[in-house]
């Protein structure tokens, strides 16, 4: 387990945000997950982070902010490897 904390922030209607977050339940990635289509103060904090901006998905990591699907899939990819080898990443935190 990491021992910081990483915050992933979605939309459920967003077909850019369900990819990121179907990579990172396959490769066995715990992040939190913040919704910022039901609730004002998470979309606050991501205006905040993206000064001003609301782009989802974004991954957000101590003193590192990715707000982009490929950017995120790829940072997953060289952090984890091979999306499909499930068994070697089981419950690993960022």
């Amino acid at each position: 387990m990491s021992d910081y904390h990483a915050v992933l922030y979605t939309h459920p209607l967003s077909s850019d945000c369900l990819r990121v977050r179907r990579v990172l339940k396959d490769l066995g990635v715990e992040v939190e997950t913040r919704n910022v289509w039901v609730s004002r103060k998470n979309r606050g904090e991501l205006e905040r982070l993206l000064n001003g901006e609301v782009r989802v998905p974004c991954l957000v990591l101590p003193g590192t902010v990715i707000p982009d699907r490929d950017a995120i899939l790829r940072f997953l990819h060289l952090r984890y490897g091979n999306e499909n080898d499930n068994d070697r990443h089981a419950g690993r935190a960022i």
